[in-house]
C-alpha cells in the first residue's frame, strides 16, 4: 500500500441492516431468528475485516523484508567506504 493511494473505507459495523430493522414487537421466537440473523451478519463483518487486515498484514511484512534487505545493502556500502577511507587515512 503506498501512501498516495487513498486509505480504504473501513465497513462500520454500527449500520443497520435490512435483516436487523425488522418490527420489535414479533415474537419472542422470532426475535431469536432475528438476533442469530444479527449476530451472523456482524460475524460475517468481522471476518471480511479479518481478512483484509491479515491481507494488509502479509504486505507489511513483505515491505519491512524489502527494507531490511536494503539496509543490509547500505551497511554493506558504509562499512566499504569506511575501510577505504581508513586506509587513505594512514
Amino acid at each position: 500500500m503506498e501512501d498516495s493511494e487513498p486509505e480504504k473505507k473501513r465497513p462500520n459495523l454500527n449500520s443497520v441492516s435490512p435483516t436487523m430493522a425488522r418490527n420489535s414487537s414479533s415474537s419472542p421466537n422470532s426475535n431469536q431468528n432475528v438476533d442469530a440473523a444479527v449476530l451472523q451478519y456482524q460475524n460475517q463483518k468481522l471476518v471480511q475485516q479479518l481478512d483484509i487486515q491479515k491481507h494488509e498484514l502479509h504486505d507489511l511484512e513483505a515491505r519491512i523484508e524489502e527494507f531490511r534487505d536494503k539496509q543490509t545493502a547500505y551497511d554493506d556500502i558504509l562499512i566499504t567506504v569506511n575501510q577505504l577511507w581508513n586506509q587513505v587515512k594512514c
